[in-house]
């Protein structure tokens, strides 16, 4: 799913990694498990600080923090069929990045951006057997795209690199089980996330 964008991405990182990856979900089906219907809504605001050194054949310069602030979003609702049948749909950021290398501090590929923008929309449906075991699956859709701009280091000057993409479509699924104890207020669950494989067109540009 994240190939294509990833490996442009991680050209932005040459010394400093990129900070947990571009996961911003952790696909959590706990609203499965709540009483009744329910509406979730869920805001988060992170302020990461990513920095490294650059090479020492360009004098060992730091880069500045160069990993934007970011919000992720998430709207859930459950619904309550019967007492047996139960769903949920979730609508969330399952992945991005905010990459910006700041100007001004002579790290190489200072000024080069990189983003990575999706939505997901995840329709689940849950069957409660008695005794506590209960089933669930359902689908994703996801929308993904990307671009980046990274200023490469020649020793004729620095040249320009744009790529941006697509917005592509792609679908997954999911398949869990859980167990309940309501005396004790336990649950174990188990969740397989099927991969979700995108296709990107980019318009890429040199100069």
């Amino acid at each position: 799913m994240r190939t294509i964008l990833v490996t442009s991405l991680l050209a932005l990182a040459t010394s400093p990694a990129l900070a947990g990856g571009v996961e911003r979900s952790n696909q959590s089906m706990a609203i499965l498990f709540e009483e009744g219907n329910y509406l979730e809504f869920g805001a988060s605001y992170s302020q990461p600080s990513v920095s490294g050194v650059g090479n020492v054949a360009f004098g060992s310069p730091a880069s500045g923090n160069m990993a934007d602030d970011f919000w992720t979003l998430d709207l859930r609702f459950k619904g309550q069929i019967n007492e047996q049948l139960s769903y949920a749909l979730i609508i969330d950021d399952p992945i991005g990045a905010n990459i910006d290398y700041p100007l001004g501090t002579g790290y190489p590929i200072s000024g080069s951006t990189g983003t990575i923008r999706s939505t997901a929309l995840t329709g689940v449906v849950r069957y409660a057997f008695d005794g506590g075991l209960s089933v669930y699956g359902g689908v994703r859709a996801v929308r993904t795209r990307g671009s980046v701009d990274l200023t490469v280091p020649l020793p004729g000057g620095p040249e320009f690199y744009s790529m941006s993409t697509n917005t592509d479509t792609a679908y997954g699924y999911l398949l869990g089980v859980a167990y309940e104890i309501p005396e004790i207020a336990g649950r174990v669950s188990v969740t397989y996330n099927s991969r979700v494989r995108h296709g990107f067109s980019s318009v890429e540009t040199f100069t």
